[in-house]
């Protein structure tokens, strides 16, 4: 089988082996990440793992002891909070690259993600002619131009 047709599908074939490889790349790295935090009094630092779960809370002096006990329990809270912030913001850049054009993250993750508004556009585009087919339309370069020309 050769032509466009043949041609399109060994090219999606190629980009879905390299977004595979690409996603076993970041889960790799993911595995391995964390963020920490240390309160601004600098009494505790808090890491978290790429999971947002607590790993450690070390203490790095006995500042804490004299703190209320609400006091040291908001420090926790604040760091803890902030750490798992930071790495889901790592994650979040980490997977972001690897989802179609138009997708965000933060959309999946909500659950307002449409995938039938995605899988629309990929037909669409994949109805669209390439360069040198029959059919195929360049765009002016002026994006307010609503002409197109034949090529």
């Amino acid at each position: 089988m050769t032509g466009p047709l043949h041609n399109r599908v060994e090219q999606a074939f190629a980009e879905l082996q390299s977004t595979q490889a690409a996603i076993v790349g970041a889960q790799q790295v993911l595995a391995g990440t964390s963020a920490s935090v240390t309160t601004r009094n600098r009494a505790l630092t808090v890491t978290v793992d790429a999971q947002s779960r607590v790993t450690e809370i070390t203490f790095h002096s006995g500042a804490y002891r004299s703190l209320a006990p609400a006091e040291l329990g908001a420090l926790l809270v604040e760091a803890i909070s902030e750490a798992q912030g930071e790495v889901v913001s790592k994650t979040m850049g980490m997977f972001q690259s690897l989802l179609p054009a138009g997708a965000r993250l933060e959309s999946l993750l909500a659950g307002s993600f449409d995938p039938d508004e995605m899988v629309g556009e990929a037909l669409r585009a994949a109805q669209t002619p390439l360069p040198g087919e029959p059919g195929f339309r360049k765009q002016t370069t002026n994006p307010n131009s609503t002409e197109d020309h034949d090529e």
